[in-house]
């Protein structure tokens, strides 16, 4: 509705969110780490959007299935050289951790 296009992008350690400017250009906006720390036979993270929303997956045992609220996005408006937002578990729209090993292979 805003106009504005962002990415999530799924790493090693968690996920960024990216806005694509107008130009053409990016900015990264802010960090999401995963849960648990990341290790060597999990090298990614699954991302899918909902809505307005995005769920984050992993292989890697104990992080759950993550679940962010893209809007907050919205009120980020970083200066020319500022850092990007570091998000945490409190940012979570929800944490669902259930699974049997807590972790998932696509979501």
């Amino acid at each position: 509705e805003s106009g504005r296009e962002f990415v999530a992008n799924g790493q090693y350690d968690g996920t960024s969110f990216i806005e694509i400017l107008p130009e053409g250009k990016i900015k990264v906006l802010g960090f999401l780490p995963a849960v648990v720390p990341a290790a060597a036979r999990s090298l990614w993270k699954e991302v899918r959007r909902y809505k307005n929303y995005i769920v984050v997956g992993s292989e890697l045992e104990g992080h759950g299935v993550q679940i962010f609220d893209l809007t907050k996005l919205l009120d980020i408006e970083l200066k020319a050289g500022g850092k990007p937002v570091r998000f945490g578990k409190a940012d979570l729209t929800g944490w669902f951790n259930d699974l049997p090993i807590g972790s998932s292979h696509n979501v």
